[in-house]
């Protein structure tokens, strides 16, 4: 994890945040992913802090030569898994961006 400002890096590195010492990776482990009108929705597991909870986000699936490629955008609640740090002043919605290619 890399932000443009060292300190900032270093505090969401930190036990306030994502207590990277404890917990070093995320993990998703996806129940499905099913073709909507509008796209694609994946639904499955995300591990933070050691702590797992459900998620569904909408995503765009392109297949390549080669493989697949899924590209996604959406907010999670960091508070769901624990991270609690600055309620009040830091946002309790996080975006996260994910892109995943398969071959």
């Amino acid at each position: 994890m890399v932000t443009d400002d060292p300190k900032l890096t270093a505090h969401l590195k930190a036990p306030d945040f994502f207590d990277m010492k404890k917990h070093p990776t995320a993990k998703f482990v996806s129940s499905s992913v099913a073709k909507e009108k509008d796209g694609y929705v994946v639904k499955g597991k995300l591990t933070l802090l050691g702590k797992t909870n459900d998620v569904s986000f909408p995503a765009d699936v392109t297949v390549t030569g080669d493989g697949l490629k899924l590209a996604a955008k959406f907010n999670i609640d960091r508070t769901a898994w624990g991270m609690t740090y600055g309620k009040g002043m830091v946002n309790d919605e996080v975006e996260m961006k994910i892109t995943i290619a398969t071959k």
